[in-house]
């Protein structure tokens, strides 16, 4: 099937008026349709990117120096072989172009061997042995459509049991730590962009949630964080309502961010070799340093059958040598997963920064399978570390061999956050995009409990989480470790209530008490749905600092509610109806839609609309 992108490219420049020459284009295919959110990169004689808008707008922007020169630009879009073009920027005020491409046809491509299984995409059969067959290896068929290959994988995921309601009478408190991390999403999004359902234990409902920013009101001078409550009824079961407590860390300008340390500890190992692996890596860890400021400093350390220092800290005035360094790493041997991260960990504290972001960033596909005295010894060798003031972001790429449960855990125990990239938009949304809000900690060890109202609630049930449920006396409990909260970030829970005098067959198992009764106090007749506590340290602190906020009851219809409100719940009704939750109650496919296009607000970035589309092609039975 053949497409084509057509690219209206126009070439402003000016010596008096304007400072930079300014290069436009559009992204269609071959029927005029926008080929929105491509990635177009120039590759010679300078390297730069951007992405094309919903409407596959773009624009790129060159010095006067560049003038008469010729540029080489990349289109990357799924779906579409990757494009080539060539542009002179001379005195032309308009230059025009076509780009033919191809849209990519997945026949059961299979790469097989005695101790090798995993995805392959093209068009070429591959048959056992690595041989090229032109009929498909036997057991597989030809496809016209995103489909994934059916055969076993090494990916490891963990979910724990889906948090149930809990009767107010008996648990009026819940307790929690926030969660930082959104790589369920990316890793979702990259199964329903083969064509295929993900794993129901990969789906958590709150990494889903909190892949979207929120428009929730700055911090107050002074503080680290501000809380943002809404309720109203819940759309996927009206008789029941939706409370949203939102979190929102104060930004910092880059300028006045911490000196950063960081150490890069990439997977070189054998099972990186594949190009949605190391060579994602590296071009993540470029955007990555690109971004970083002069009194920055970098070290890279990297494993596989050993491990090697291939980049001693080094400030970033001295980028060229970084990103060259990151340029030679190739993949070969096994993995020794431990001893890269003692490694990595003795860089830090050599290079250790007061009041700085002294952190390691874990590159893996997850698999450390060499040299791993266990589990326990790797946890508390990050813990130490930890309470050194040295955190660890885990990001993870690739498919076939991920270890999501493995990254996850290290990422929590680390004080960090653990990202899925799984292409060059995802990396540039975590590391540059979002880089305060993922690199660096305005507020650590943040608990959050809630105590419902029994006048007002009769059950509840936290959404999501469930992997950072606490007990209740841990909450003033400073030596209980929770999650951490960055520059700018927002962070977003739900809870489904059912109201107190509600007919719900569920309240029919809430039990008959003989020796208790529950005598309201005044504060219990005020209105509020709830009380939301919350507790968090310094940074660089030991001492918690607690607040509560309490949140009334609204009387506000759903439709009514802000588009983060009503966006938030969509997502979460979606990921319950990827889980194959039992509380989805009336709510579907259809509803998951109607909501979300309604809630996209001003969606800049365009993650809302790309939200949408994944919705619509997702292959529900």
């Amino acid at each position: 099937m053949k497409a084509t992108t057509l690219l209206g490219l126009f070439l402003l420049f000016s010596k008096g008026l304007f400072a930079q020459i300014l290069l436009t284009g559009t992204v269609t295919d071959n029927q005029g349709i926008p080929v929105g959110f491509t990635t177009i990169t120039t590759l010679q004689p300078v390297t730069q990117y951007t992405f094309a808008n919903e409407n596959g707008l773009y624009t790129l922007t060159f010095p006067d120096s560049m003038l008469n020169k010729r540029i080489q630009l990349v289109f990357n879009m799924i779906g579409y072989f990757p494009d080539t073009i060539n542009v002179e920027l001379n005195n032309k005020k308009i230059v025009q172009n076509k780009i033919l491409t191809e849209q990519i046809l997945l026949e059961s491509v299979v790469i097989t061997s005695d101790n090798i299984s995993g995805y392959a995409y093209g068009t070429t059969k591959i048959g056992k042995k690595g041989r090229k067959s032109k009929s498909p290896a036997n057991g597989y068929t030809n496809t016209q459509s995103w489909s994934q290959v059916p055969i076993t994988t090494a990916e490891e995921y963990h979910k724990s049991p889906e948090n149930n309601f809990k009767f107010v009478n008996e648990n009026p408190v819940t307790t929690m730590s926030i969660d930082v991390d959104n790589a369920s999403y990316s890793n979702i999004r990259r199964y329903l962009n083969l064509g295929e359902l993900p794993p129901t234990d990969a789906v958590r409902v709150e990494e889903m949630i909190n892949y979207f920013s929120y428009q929730y009101p700055k911090p107050e001078e002074g503080q680290p964080y501000v809380v943002y409550t809404e309720e109203a009824p819940c759309p996927w079961n009206p008789e029941h309502r939706l409370l949203h407590v939102g979190f929102k860390g104060k930004t910092i300008e880059a300028e006045n961010l911490p000196q950063t340390n960081f150490v890069f500890l990439i997977d070189v190992s054998g099972s990186m070799g594949d190009a949605n692996k190391l060579q994602l890596v590296k071009s993540s860890m470029k955007l990555l340093v690109r971004n970083l400021r002069d009194e920055d400093r970098v070290a890279i350390v990297t494993y596989s059958s050993n491990v090697q220092v291939a980049l001693q800290s080094t400030k970033c005035t001295h980028k060229d040598q970084i990103l060259e360094v990151i340029d030679g790493l190739v993949a070969s041997g096994s993995t020794a997963g431990a001893a890269g991260i003692q490694k990595a960990y003795d860089i830090a504290e050599k290079n250790f920064i007061n009041s700085g972001n002294n952190r390691v960033i874990l590159c893996t596909d997850g698999d450390f399978n060499v040299g791993v005295s266990s589990p326990e010894e790797l946890e508390k060798l990050i813990m130490i570390n930890r309470d050194k003031g040295i955190f660890l972001t885990c990001l993870g790429f690739g498919m076939g061999n991920l270890k999501d449960n493995k990254i996850e855990l290290l990422a929590d125990k680390g004080n960090g956050n653990y990202g899925y990239i799984d292409n060059i938009q995802e990396a540039n949304k975590l590391l540059v995009e979002t880089f305060g809000a993922t690199m660096y900690t305005v507020a650590k060890d943040m608990k959050v409990q809630v105590e419902f109202n029994p006048a007002y609630a009769a059950a509840y049930r936290l959404i999501g989480y469930e992997n950072r449920v606490l007990k209740n006396e841990d909450f003033e409990d400073d030596a209980v470790d929770a999650g951490e909260l960055g520059a700018g970030q927002t962070v977003t829970t739900l809870y489904e209530i059912i109201p107190a005098g509600s007919k719900d067959t569920l309240l029919k198992n809430a039990p008959k008490l003989k020796y208790q009764k529950t005598d309201l106090t005044t504060e219990a007749l005020n209105g509020e749905m709830a009380t939301v506590k919350v507790r968090y340290k310094e940074p660089n602190g030991d001492t918690s600092i607690e607040a509560a906020y309490p949140v009334k009851i609204s009387g506000v219809a759903f439709e009514n509610t802000s588009t983060d409100y009503q966006f938030s719940a969509a997502v979460a009704l979606y990921g319950m109806l990827l889980e194959q939750s039992q509380y989805c109650g009336k709510g579907d496919v259809s509803q998951v839609i109607k909501i979300a296009e309604q809630a996209k607000g001003e969606d800049i970035d365009g993650y809302r609309a790309e939200f949408v589309r994944l919705v619509k092609a997702t292959p529900f039975n």
